[in-house]
C-alpha cells in the first residue's frame, strides 16, 4: 500500500502517469469537466445507499483529483496552496453540481489560455481550484472518504494501470 505525505506528495507522485505534449492543458481541462460530470452523475442518480457506491466515488474523485493536480501544477501551483474551504453546503446533490460548474469554469479559463490567446490568469485557476479541491474533500466526508483515502486509491490504480509512466498503448489497450 502506498503511503501519501500530504498533497503536495500526492501531486508529485500523480505526475508521473501525466502525459506531456503540446496541448496537455486543453487535455486535463476537458479531463477534470469529464470526470466532474461523472461525479454529478453519481450524486444524481446514485445517492440512495451511499456505502453501495462508495467505491465509484473513491474513484472518480481521484480522478478529479488527478486532473486539479496536474492542472495546478502546470500553471505552477502546488496543490497545498490551495485552500480548502469549510462550510459549503450540505446537500450531496449541490455540491456534484457545483463540482462540475467549478470544473466548467476552469476548462473555459484553459479554452482562453490556450485557443484565444489570453495570458494564465494563475490567481483565477488558483481560487476555482481551491472549490474544485474544497468539494472533493466535501463530497468524500458526505461518502466516508478522507482524502487521503482518494489520493492513495488513485495513486494505486495508476501504478497497477501504468507501472512505468503513462504509456499511449498502454492507455489504448488498458483493461479495466
Amino acid at each position: 500500500m502506498i503511503t501519501i505525505n500530504g498533497l503536495n506528495h500526492y501531486q508529485e507522485l500523480s505526475q508521473r502517469t501525466a502525459d506531456t505534449h503540446d496541448y496537455e492543458l486543453a487535455n486535463y481541462g476537458l479531463g477534470i469537466t469529464g470526470e466532474s460530470s461523472e461525479v454529478a452523475t453519481l450524486v444524481l442518480r446514485k445517492n440512495k445507499d451511499l456505502k453501495i457506491f462508495k467505491n465509484d466515488y473513491k474513484k472518480e474523485l481521484g480522478d478529479v483529483l488527478w486532473y486539479t493536480s496536474q492542472i495546478a501544477r502546470i500553471v505552477g501551483l502546488s496543490l497545498e496552496e490551495l485552500k480548502i474551504k469549510k462550510g459549503l453546503d450540505s446537500n450531496l446533490k449541490k455540491m456534484g453540481l457545483r463540482l462540475s460548474s467549478k470544473s466548467g469554469e476552469i476548462a473555459d479559463l484553459i479554452k482562453k489560455a490556450v485557443f484565444h490567446g489570453h495570458s494564465i490568469e494563475k490567481e483565477a485557476i488558483k481560487e476555482i481550484l481551491s472549490d474544485v479541491l474544497s468539494h472533493i474533500v466535501s463530497i468524500g466526508k458526505f461518502v466516508g472518504l478522507g482524502i487521503e483515502e482518494i489520493a492513495t486509491a488513485n495513486i494505486e490504480k495508476l501504478i497497477a494501470r501504468y507501472p512505468d509512466g503513462f504509456s499511449k498503448e498502454k492507455s489504448i489497450n488498458r483493461v479495466e
